[in-house]
């Protein structure tokens, strides 16, 4: 459905209000490292916004946030931290495989272009740490509607120069899923 909120059957959902806002479950692991500091990541959330852009090509926003961070269907809120990645594929689900940075508006299936990562980062008056992502890989392999998501990226600090390796897991559930 592209007007309104689907909730899809992806593994063990957990919708909450509309928002990811449920402790962290047994089952959930995984750390991102940027600039030498390591953040938790205990949730993964999933926003389809759908086809609209480049027909054929469903384009996710992806999650993957600290407990202290809710996702809701217009993004995160709280303080916390959080890496965003918008990814495409050529189907309503995030399917397995390696997705690859591309410089383009409307990047083709198996490709993200674009991400943003928050550490000690508070959304509702910006103050904390924040990355743009600008390259790198994601791997993804889902089983039995658990995710493991491998981060592999290039980020650059908003406020200065240069760049950074970020690397990072998640094994888990999706703890909320909505479409656009």
């Amino acid at each position: 459905m592209r007007d309104g909120i689907r909730t899809l059957s992806i593994g063990a959902l957990v919708a909450l209000g509309g928002t990811m806002a449920t402790p962290a479950h047994a089952g959930h692991d995984g750390h991102f490292t940027v600039a030498g500091a390591r953040a938790p990541i205990d949730r993964m959330a999933l926003i389809e916004v759908g086809d609209r852009y480049n027909p054929g090509v469903y384009q996710f926003n992806l999650y993957l946030a600290s407990s202290e961070v809710r996702v809701g269907q217009y993004g995160p809120s709280g303080t916390g931290d959080a890496v965003l990645l918008k990814v495409y594929a050529d189907g309503p689900e995030l399917a397995a495989g390696t997705y690859r940075f591309e410089r383009a508006v409307k990047p083709d299936a198996g490709r993200f272009n674009g991400g943003t990562v928050f550490r000690d980062y508070d959304f509702a008056e910006g103050g904390g740490e924040k990355f743009l992502v600008l390259g790198g890989t994601v791997d993804i392999a889902v089983s039995g509607g658990a995710y493991d998501v491998s981060l592999d990226l290039e980020v650059s600090p908003v406020t200065s120069n240069g760049t950074k390796a970020l690397n990072g897991t998640y094994r888990g559930p999706v703890d909320s899923t909505h479409s656009l």
